[in-house]
């Protein structure tokens, strides 16, 4: 008990360490200039001014009104009303300050951390496996779009709730619990309820029933049954985010049916070559297939590189299937990633730093218990054991180092368009906010250059 509790201050420790600084950022808006209209700084914000600053209902804080509005017109485009509640929560705490907002933000990702070392304690008793897997989770530089920034609420707030709901539903395999059973359900649905992408939260439990929970043997009619409700409610509420988002959909005439195939089949390999070499991160990448956006469709190299990696990959999970982990971590990983591959596209982004929130945890769990079992059995010195410490050591410190600049590019609006622009130089998107922020501080000249580059 004394080492969980050690592990689990380390990572809040070590989460805080770098995010501590965005204490001192402000809210990624854009400055309102004479001539702005409510549509034209909808077209190219960044979703603060949506959830916040020109938000009344957050800025009134929490009241009965509010909850309602919570659940309708105080929600913005993307309909996640706990989200908007506890951004209310804030506001009557704390005043519309944003270090307050940051700071909420930074505990919650903390707090994820922490839970994802339990999860997987209670999944396969590894302490030190586990940790690796929870600091890696929490340290990673694709982790800091959700955390800096004050919108990503979303992911941290709905991570909370869908790692508890994992916990929980571990405690009801392990004691068959209908408290246990009921927490899983209504944590799931608070999930949902904070981010609609936790739709695949039932099909994660089915996982956990192959390994390492090893329930199969109940028979999958069973296991199905059981899972009924958790289901029902995953359909429903992203039925009702769908219809929320509906205005902001693309159809397959701006991006057929094929380039989306393709793009989700190239997605997937970007994301873990991100994961490997997080480099170039930026908080909008243009789509490929969308051509109002500024993005270049994925080459035949860059394909033909993604068929190799992802064939490679699932025949390992495949080959070792029956250690678990391998073919459990696999599929967690793609399976989360698909409601965000762009089958049904919302927006112009191609991919996003966020999306791996949840896929992240499969990965890494299934990467750390893997290396784990291959390399402990080899490491029969104390200079050979020492080695593999330092060198977990050097990762976490360099992942943690790279988010802590990374996070820097989000101070505020002009910085964080900025950057994006030189590592995504024809992003539409970005220039136009960019251009924006020119306008707000009297830069026509360089405004009216940016937009020009944009037509």
């Amino acid at each position: 008990m004394r080492r969980d509790l050690a592990i689990a201050a380390a990572l809040v420790v070590a989460t805080l360490a770098v995010y501590a600084q965005t204490l001192r950022f402000d809210f990624i808006t854009l400055r309102p200039t004479a001539s702005d209209s409510g549509a034209a700084l909808a077209h190219c914000s960044f979703d603060d001014d949506k959830y916040v600053t020109r938000n009344p209902w957050v800025q009134a804080g929490i009241g009965a009104d509010g909850v309602r509005a919570a659940f309708g017109e105080a929600a913005p485009f993307n309909w996640s009303p706990l989200v908007v509640l506890s951004l209310m929560l804030d506001a009557t705490l704390f005043g519309v300050d944003p270090a307050a907002f940051h700071a909420v933000n930074a505990v919650l990702h903390a707090l994820d951390a922490v839970l994802v070392y339990v999860l997987l304690r209670l999944l396969t008793g590894a302490i030190w496996p586990s940790a690796i897997a929870a600091a890696l989770f929490a340290l990673h530089p694709l982790r800091v779009e959700s955390v800096a920034w004050v919108s990503g609420r979303k992911d941290v707030l709905s991570a909370a709730f869908g790692f508890s709901a994992l916990i929980a539903y571990v405690r009801f395999a392990a004691r068959g619990s209908r408290r246990a059973y009921a927490g899983a359900l209504v944590l799931t649905v608070a999930a949902l309820l904070s981010k609609a992408t936790w739709v695949s939260l039932p099909g994660l439990f089915l996982l956990l029933d192959y390994w390492p929970l090893r329930r199969t043997s109940r028979g999958l009619g069973r296991l199905l049954a059981e899972k009924i409700p958790f289901f029902a409610a995953a359909a429903a509420l992203t039925l009702v985010t769908a219809a929320y988002q509906e205005g902001n959909r693309i159809t397959l005439e701006q991006i057929p049916f094929a380039d989306r195939l393709v793009h989700a089949f190239a997605a997937c390999a970007w994301y873990l070559a991100k994961t490997l070499w997080p480099v170039g991160l930026a908080p909008h990448y243009p789509h490929p297939y969308l051509a109002t956006s500024g993005g270049a469709p994925w080459t035949g190299a860059q394909l033909a590189l993604a068929a190799l990696a992802l064939a490679a990959l699932t025949a390992l999970a495949v080959r070792f299937a029956r250690r678990g982990y391998p073919l459990v971590g696999w599929l967690w990983f793609v399976g989360t990633l698909l409601p965000v591959l762009g089958f049904a596209q919302y927006g112009t982004q191609g991919m996003a730093d966020r999306y791996t929130h949840l896929p992240h945890v499969g990965l890494f769990a299934a990467a750390v218990f893997g290396g784990w079992e291959l390399l402990v059995p080899r490491l029969g010195s104390p200079l050979a054991r020492g080695s593999a410490v330092a060198a977990v050591a050097a990762a976490l410190l360099a992942l943690g180092s790279a988010s802590f600049v990374q996070t820097r590019v989000w101070r505020d609006a002009e910085t964080l368009f900025a950057h994006s622009l030189r590592v995504t130089p024809h992003n539409a998107v970005m220039r136009q906010g960019i251009a924006r922020c020119y306008l707000g501080v009297g830069r026509v000249d360089d405004a009216q250059r940016m937009l020009e580059e944009v037509r």
